[in-house]
């Protein structure tokens, strides 16, 4: 799979201080291969991730830590609201290590 994050309202038609997103990933694995153990259930543990929002001069917005479901789906519902005008950074993370990319994309807030 190949992961990718999108947000609603999509990148260009946000207002800072008034518009509430929701943010979403797709085509993330929800368990690791790497941790595989036949001694523990579930054998592959969950993937961990989190929502990451960053701009020069502002502080990061993030999001709680989730698992994606089985289709390899996760969200951030409707209650994100950007603190200031700019362009964005939209990362999602791997929490594992806590800076593991999974995916990213640029946000333009207006």
């Amino acid at each position: 799979m190949t992961a990718a994050v999108a947000i609603t309202p999509t990148s260009g038609n946000i207002t800072h201080l008034l518009d509430a997103c929701e943010i979403v990933c797709t085509g993330v694995n929800s368990n690791t291969s790497t941790g595989y153990s036949t001694s523990i259930y579930p054998t592959s543990p969950a993937v961990v991730a989190f929502f990451k929002l960053s701009a020069s001069g502002e502080d990061d917005l993030v999001s709680p830590l989730f698992s994606t479901n089985a289709a390899g789906t996760g969200a951030w519902p409707g209650s994100v609201i950007f603190p200031a005008a700019g362009t964005w950074t939209l990362d999602l993370i791997d929490a594992a290590d806590g800076t593991t990319q999974l995916a990213t994309a640029s946000v333009t807030v207006a």
